[in-house]
């Protein structure tokens, strides 16, 4: 499923999908391994501290690339990345970045909802 959703979002801008389908797939195998029972497993390699900080950093560089259209003075979003080849992977200009970093924040996002839900259910014994 990793390996799925790498390709998703590496892949995006030239086939269907992109960013956050891509970031739902990453998602899936730490999110499958602890609704699977193997949460106490899976808990000792999450932090939400770190998870927290990769969220929050890829939802700033995702800014922070918008930004740097905006300061080009083309617009917020606009391309400053050169465009090559149509049809190829790096045909895209900053898409290419932006389908990454939502990738992470959304996969990182699931992780954390997906957790919190699971402490949730086991703290009240559910």
């Amino acid at each position: 499923t990793c390996f799925i959703g790498l390709f998703v979002v590496a892949h995006g801008w030239v086939t269907p999908g992109g960013g956050f389908q891509g970031g739902v797939a990453l998602a899936a195998v730490p999110a499958l391994a602890m609704l699977a029972g193997r949460h106490v497993r899976v808990r000792r390699f999450r932090t939400v501290p770190l998870l927290d900080l990769v969220e929050g950093s890829a939802i700033g560089a995702y800014v922070v690339v918008g930004g740097i259209g905006a300061l080009a003075g083309s617009g917020f979003l606009a391309h400053v990345l050169p465009l090559g080849t149509p049809g190829t992977l790096a045909s895209a200009g900053t898409i290419v970045l932006l389908n990454g970093l939502v990738g992470v924040a959304v996969a990182t996002g699931i992780v954390l909802l997906v957790a919190e839900f699971l402490e949730q259910t086991l703290l009240r014994g559910g």
